[in-house]
């Protein structure tokens, strides 16, 4: 008899269980993210080079979506300086290639990796140069407009002559960041 009641309602437990569970819906059932991205608990994990609330935006496009930038720079060491450059696609979704440079790397581009608002030059040596810094999108937000259509990037980085050791820094040791103004 005890064996009966046990077997019982371990029964009614199971059918308990199972209904609702069942009745309960898959957070991740609606959730479709793209680029391969994976949903975790109702939210998507975007693979590296894409973000948004379904990976549906290649990181890099907000930064060479009309990569055409107007700077302003005071280095440490070098005078005031307004001149333009271009950012294009990288050989990997997360990078991008900056043409012009500093005004002085004219056919050497400088590469850049990117993740959401934020840019990063890997240390690099180019022509007896190292550079390396960090930039960041800090935008307007004009009506109808994505307000990274007319950010203002705001790098800190420092080239580093390696003959001399002689630092030029952008950003830091008293200077002023360079400021990239799309066009």
């Amino acid at each position: 008899m005890k064996k009966t009641i046990y077997s019982f309602l371990s029964i009614i437990t199971l059918i308990v269980l199972s209904f609702f569970t069942s009745c309960r819906p898959e957070a991740c059932d609606k959730v479709n993210c793209a680029y391969t991205g994976v949903c975790v608990d109702g939210e998507c994990i975007c693979p590296v080079g894409y973000e948004g609330i379904y990976c549906e935006t290649i990181s890099r496009d907000k930064f060479i979506d009309n990569g055409i930038y107007s700077v302003n720079e005071d280095g440490s060491l070098s005078p005031k300086a307004q001149y333009t450059a271009t950012m294009e696609e990288g050989a990997r979704i997360n990078e991008v290639r900056l043409k012009n440079f500093l005004n002085i790397f004219k056919n050497d581009d400088i590469i850049a990796t990117v993740s959401h608002d934020t840019i990063w030059i890997n240390p690099q040596t180019i022509d007896g140069d190292r550079i390396e810094g960090i930039g960041y999108i800090s935008g307007k937000n004009p009506i109808g407009r994505h307000y990274f259509q007319d950010a203002v990037i705001r790098f800190f980085y420092t080239r580093t002559t390696i003959s001399t050791g002689a630092v030029d820094h952008f950003g830091s040791n008293g200077a002023q960041p360079s400021d990239w103004n799309k066009n």
